[in-house]
């Protein structure tokens, strides 16, 4: 993964096939999540042209992509495992953008994380 200086539209348009937006975080700042050697080279090319491109250390994992869809049923099995059911309480510090408030302290957070890593 790699945190470049895009827009959405303009990402979309370079992204190397083997590559995909994966988080709109700002106007002009992607997310793009894809295999590691394709995601090194993006990086290269986009820094020549002196836009900004930052590799995301994560495990050469490419979430929020296409590649995850295979351990998606995976991914969910460990969560389940990890995340307690019902889960803890949270502190009023925990907020989530990709969780409805209401749902904040409902086992419903592990399908929604696994929905959101593929």
């Amino acid at each position: 993964m790699a945190a470049v200086g895009l827009t959405w539209d303009e990402c979309k348009q370079m992204c190397p096939s083997d590559i995909v937006p994966a988080c709109h975080n700002a106007i002009d700042t992607v997310t793009v999540s894809g295999p590691k050697q394709s995601i090194e080279k993006f990086v290269e090319e986009l820094k020549e042209k002196k836009i900004f491109a930052k590799e995301v250390s994560c495990n050469q994992v490419a979430f929020h992509s296409h590649y995850m869809i295979d351990i998606a049923p995976l991914l969910k099995k460990c969560l389940e495992n990890v995340i307690i059911n019902p889960p803890k309480q949270r502190s009023s510090k925990w907020i989530s953008s990709s969780v409805p408030e209401n749902q904040w302290n409902t086992f419903i957070s592990i399908n929604i994380i696994t929905r959101l890593s593929c």
